[in-house]
């Protein structure tokens, strides 16, 4: 009974730690619209698209982890800027006409990653005249090599929205909550460039510009499990302690 006492005191630190981690993920949403369409050429390039999307009605959402996301590489007083070479904090998505379009997710064998990038960018800059502005801007880009040839993809979108005058921000730290609307003094867009370079047969290449209507940028806390090593390791040094103590009472 006094040993299943003990093994009880010596977890409850274990349990404490999987109720009270928690990983906050930045998740956000968008809608606009097409207002710059090129997609292929006659001369080289084909185009991604069957049709004309000028004026097409857009959607798309984000997200980033906020304790994978990297220290701010560019901070002032009035800009912070998180940018790292990886694909594990941060994930840009855009629907268009039924094609789903986001630079993690074209991760694929057998591309080599030569280049990947993705960053968040916060600025609050006073303009003059007692007028201010700040802005959200974030970005994923990759470029992938096809083996030894010098075929290769590039996708990348940005994401931006301004607003000049009123305050828009909650600081410039990762963490931000607002529900924000296209008007006077208010611009958003999302730009999204994507090539094939082929050696042999016909490239690709498209760019578009969409200008955003609606955006929102919002907190989703969920629960964070502690990682596999650190519970492992709870539960040997509970066990060990228990074992020990055992031992130690049958050679007395």
């Amino acid at each position: 009974m006094k040993s299943l006492t003990i093994l009880k005191l010596l977890l409850i630190p274990f349990f404490l730690i999987a109720l009270n981690a928690q990983a906050i993920i930045i998740e956000g949403g968008f809608r606009g619209t097409i207002t710059s369409f090129l997609d292929g050429d006659e001369d080289k390039y084909d185009g991604y698209f069957d049709e004309d999307l000028l004026g097409t009605e857009v959607s798309g959402s984000f997200w980033y982890d906020v304790d994978k996301a990297p220290g701010s590489i560019r901070g002032t007083p009035t800009n912070q800027s998180y940018e790292s070479y990886t694909n594990n904090w941060l994930t840009l998505v855009v629907n268009i006409n039924g094609k789903v379009l986001s630079p993690s997710v074209e991760i694929k064998e057998p591309f080599w990653p030569s280049l990947l990038i993705e960053g968040v960018n916060y600025t609050n800059d006073d303009i003059g005249d007692g007028s201010n502005i700040e802005a959200i801007y974030l970005y994923e880009q990759n470029i992938y090599v096809y083996g030894d040839t010098p075929d290769y993809t590039t996708m990348g979108i940005s994401l931006g929205i301004m607003n000049w005058g009123k305050h828009l921000l909650s600081g410039l730290g990762l963490v931000q909550e607002l529900q924000w609307e296209a008007g006077p003094d208010t611009y958003g867009y999302v730009s999204i460039g994507m090539q094939d370079e082929h050696e042999i047969g016909r490239s690709k290449a498209s760019a578009i510009d969409i200008t955003l209507e609606e955006f929102f940028i919002r907190k989703r806390s969920v629960a964070n499990v502690p990682e596999s090593p650190s519970i492992y390791l709870l539960l040997i040094g509970a066990l060990s302690l228990l074992y020990k103590r055992k031992h130690f009472i049958l050679e007395k």
